[in-house]
């Protein structure tokens, strides 16, 4: 096989063009035939003085294993030369693995961090801890949550930050684009980047030559950004900042900023965006299908192609999961892993369960995950023919399929999953209720002859003991140890809200809440419900009381009913 673009021999599984750089997977990348003439040859393989010599025993077990059809994307040296444009250096490089003690949950996300609207007024009321900080005279709402246990709050003119000691005004910024990290918050002006602490001290002009043509990009802690700055002859070029003010250059070619990890170690980016047209446009980079690329502090190297559509990090930015409309890039370090498959991990499922604690921060295309290390971390594996099972990364090049959710062939078109937080998943198959834990083994729960489409799954305990499930009108606790019963007693159920804690629900009685860990539902005396919103932080409950008017209560977690008006 060749290279569509140079006419390079290349390998019928490689990815990239040794030669060129060219995405061989992608549709017409690779020809069967040289294309006009004969080949040009490739340069020689980069010498190093020093090859890596760590063998960790889990690289020693992973050898023995069956593998996976993953490809390796290629690190020899190669070039994209086009007047004006990128010039890619793929190099190996030796990297100290990290240990792999298995996938750990990072450090709690904000603690009781909830903002609920009142109604014909412009602010809203605000709880952190279970403590209201705010009511909507004070007319501040809930800007953004920062994560571990800040957040800002703002006024529409003014901010302030918001964590265990209170609120602390801002200084006053007039900001084009800024990101926003959980100790800091970076943005650029007419004067350039800035830095501004959570402290309440004044921003720090940290580099002059910063432009607004593309957004910044900043780390979860905030302690570094990417960021497009002018250059020698008023070229755009794509800058990292360090907190303390040091500056280096990712790429003199320009580039929009996706993602950089913690201590600005890696850097993810896209080619693409013209200075003439307006500057580097993320939206215009991803219409233009370019390589995800991988900066490392030394070099660049390719780390994804085709159409961005997600990407996953570990909780320090070393580990990522790319999902494009080619396939999944695993990376791990330096390396990268291709599999033209999608790969979801299981804790970005689990925020439609509501638990938010499982990821760290989230921005554009690319969410951090809340753990410390995905290899051992289970993915949803949606397979070319409609399939899917569920996997395991245990590191390098090896996926390993654990089970079968459905399967295209062999079972009808309907299933039922959910994760169990980050520890496993509850699903069926057409005898019943399974739940699969990280280890691999997968163990039926319930048996049922009750078609997948009938089983409502509703969420999961935190810890995955406990699987809520049911229809419009009863509804079920299962525990791993196969016991089962009844939630909502008689009545058609209108609403229900999880936390951490268990389960609030409202049916034609009244509201009640029960502990995932069982025991009887306890009923609210808060009147005839009319209506019910809530999230992972908190519910508000609108009810018509004895006097005959309608009262507003916010519920948070674990604690007892907050009557408003």
């Amino acid at each position: 096989m060749f290279c569509a673009r140079c006419g390079t021999p290349c390998a019928e599984n490689a990815v990239f063009c040794a030669h060129c750089g060219a995405a061989l997977q992608a549709e017409g990348g690779m020809v069967s035939e040289p294309p006009g003439g004969p080949p040009q040859a490739p340069p020689p393989a980069p010498v190093f003085s020093q090859e890596p010599s760590f063998t960790s025993p889990q690289a020693a077990r992973r050898a023995l294993r069956p593998r996976r059809p993953f490809r390796r994307l290629s690190h020899r040296t190669g070039e994209a030369l086009t007047a004006g444009v990128l010039i890619l250096l793929v190099l190996l490089l030796a990297l100290t693995p990290r240990g792999t003690g298995g996938p750990e949950i990072g450090p709690p996300r904000s603690a009781g961090l909830y903002g609920a609207n009142a109604e014909f007024m412009d602010g809203q009321y605000i709880y952190y801890d279970g403590a209201l900080v705010a009511g909507p005279e004070e007319g501040l709402i809930l800007y953004q949550d920062l994560g571990l246990d800040g957040a800002l709050l703002t006024d529409y003119q003014d901010y302030y930050y918001l964590d265990a000691d209170g609120l602390t005004p801002l200084p006053e910024v007039a900001p084009s684009e800024w990101a926003l990290g959980e100790d800091c918050m970076w943005y650029i002006n007419d004067e350039g980047l800035w830095q501004l602490s959570y402290d309440g001290s004044q921003p720090a002009l940290m580099d002059a030559a910063a432009t607004d043509a593309a957004g910044p990009v900043c780390s979860p802690s905030g302690d570094a950004v990417v960021y497009a700055a002018y250059g020698g002859q008023d070229e755009l070029e794509l800058r990292l900042c360090r907190s303390g003010g040091r500056v280096y250059t990712v790429s003199p070619w320009g580039g929009v900023p996706v993602a950089v990890s913690d201590g600005g170690r890696y850097v993810y980016y896209l080619p693409g965006g013209d200075a003439s047209t307006g500057g580097n446009d993320l939206t215009q980079a991803m219409d233009e299908q370019a390589n995800l690329l991988l900066w490392d502090g030394d070099d660049i190297r390719p780390a994804a192609f085709g159409q961005l559509y997600a990407s996953f990090f570990n909780w320090d930015g070393t580990q990522a999961a790319i999902c494009t409309e080619a396939g999944a890039f695993l990376v791990e370090g330096n390396q990268v892993f291709y599999q033209p498959e999608m790969l979801l991990p299981l804790s970005y499922a689990a925020l439609s369960t509501g638990w938010d604690e499982l990821v760290r921060t989230m921005g554009d295309y690319c969410y951090y995950l809340n753990v410390e290390d995905l290899t051992g971390s289970l993915f949803l594996h949606y397979q070319s023919d409609g399939s899917l099972s569920l996997d395991r990364w245990n590191g390098g090049d090896h996926m390993e399929e654990l089970v079968w959710v459905w399967s295209s062939v062999a079972q009808d078109n309907s299933y039922r999953l959910t994760p169990a937080g980050d520890a496993g998943a509850w699903y069926t198959q057409d005898d019943g209720i399974y739940y699969l834990d990280r280890q691999g083994r997968a163990e039926r729960i319930l048996e049922s002859d009750r078609p997948a489409d009938e089983l409502y799954f509703i969420a999961a305990s935190p810890e995955g003991e406990c699987l809520l499930y049911g229809d419009s009108e009863t509804m079920f606790f299962l525990t791993r140890d196969g016991t089962q019963r009844t939630l909502s007693g008689t009545g058609r159920w209108y609403n229900l809200w999880t936390c951490f804690y268990g389960v609030y629900y409202w049916n034609e009685s009244g509201l009640f809440f029960v502990s995932w860990d069982g025991g009887e539902p306890r009923a609210f005396d808060l009147g005839a419900v009319r209506s019910s919103q809530g999230t992972s932080a908190g519910l508000m409950v609108t009810a018509a009381g004895a006097d005959g008017l309608e009262h507003i209560w916010h519920i948070l977690p674990g604690r007892d009913p907050i009557q408003i008006s």
